[in-house]
């Protein structure tokens, strides 16, 4: 498992911790190489604010981003040996599908939250602020993203020239 996670050569893996990376850059938050510890701890890792306090919705999103991306990697690797006969995916599709992962993650907090949302304000705000670091387009999105679930949101890609 250490291989698959950590060491292996395959485009997807790496190329889903750069985009992990990348990602996490945007909420201006201290960055640690993926590991044992932070990834597969992810639920543990401790964030504080400028204060000292704790920083719970960067926690939820770390937890939701790493978790997601440490599964990605599991399960390209699973389709490339099982499916693929070993033949690696582009750089483009693992992009594609790391930020399709992500996106329906965030799809599925909006929902939970907007069906919370007659019982506990609370909850709505909090997936506001988790999510709001990686958003895409933050001046046309409407004043709460969590509660209306019509409404299309999506986290921002980071832009880099692809050559594949």
């Amino acid at each position: 498992m250490e291989h698959i996670l950590f060491d292996c050569a395959a485009a997807g893996r790496g190329t889903v911790w750069e985009l992990l990376e990348e990602t996490w850059a945007l909420t201006k938050k201290k960055w640690a190489d993926p590991g044992w510890g932070n990834i597969l701890g992810a639920g543990c890792v401790a964030f504080t604010t400028s204060a000292g306090k704790r920083d719970t919705t960067s926690e939820a999103l770390w937890m939701t981003l790493a978790s997601e991306s440490l599964y990605l990697i599991w399960k390209l690797r699973c389709e490339q040996v099982i499916q693929n006969d070993g033949e690696e995916f582009t750089i483009r599709a693992v992009k594609n599908r790391w930020y399709s992962t992500v996106d329906q993650r965030l799809d599925l907090d909006r929902r939970i939250a907007a069906l919370a949302q007659k019982r506990r304000a609370q909850r709505c705000r909090k997936v506001e602020l988790t999510w709001e670091p990686i958003l895409a387009n933050p001046d046309d999105r409407p004043p709460s993203i969590a509660g209306d679930t019509g409404v299309l949101v999506g986290i921002r890609r980071v832009r880099r020239w692809d050559p594949g």
